[in-house]
């Protein structure tokens, strides 16, 4: 993969300086893997390993963003939401750490063993991704949501969510 000189640092830069939400970050995932995936496909090799580990690590951002999203009471067919947003997102994220784990063995034992150790972390990162979905199912279940406070001349005011917040605060 030949990426010039002078765009290298910023191409794998490992800095988060772009506030404390999750939402533009992995917005940005997605556009760096859609410009990047095809290319280290192309110059890396159609190997099954290499399309493997590209196409876990898209399954992660879309999780991410799927967890990310409704945190955020984003859900509504804007065409930027997903189907899978009015489900659960427990058995949303639990699905992809499946389908990781249907796929992972038959690419293991192909890949390189550096490239074994990357699966591997893959691997905690949508065990860990299942986790926060079943997490946040379990939130949304007991009726919490997301408060968006926001203040005026007139004091504070709940402008969206938190109805059980309210209750319990009243």
């Amino acid at each position: 993969m030949i990426v010039e000189r002078s765009k290298m640092a910023g191409l794998t830069a490992l800095a988060d300086n772009r506030g404390s939400a999750s939402l533009p970050v992995l917005q940005d995932m997605q556009d760096w893997w859609k410009a990047w995936g095809p290319r280290i496909s192309r110059d890396v090799g159609q190997q099954g390993w290499v399309l493997f580990l590209l196409d876990a690590h898209e399954k992660l951002v879309e999780g991410s963003m799927l967890v990310s999203r409704i945190i955020r009471n984003k859900p509504k067919w804007d065409g930027l939401g997903t189907e899978s947003e009015w489900g659960s997102v427990e058995v949303a994220t639990t699905a992809a750490l499946r389908w990781f784990e249907n796929h992972a063995p038959a690419v293991q034992r192909d890949a390189p063993d550096w490239a074994q150790f990357l699966i591997t972390a893959q691997y905690g990162a949508f065990c860990a991704l299942a986790r926060l979905g079943r997490e946040l199912q379990g939130l949304k279940e007991a009726g919490y949501s997301t408060v968006v406070l926001e203040t005026s001349d007139k004091g504070v005011a709940c402008t969206q969510g938190g109805a059980t917040f309210l209750e319990e605060t009243a």
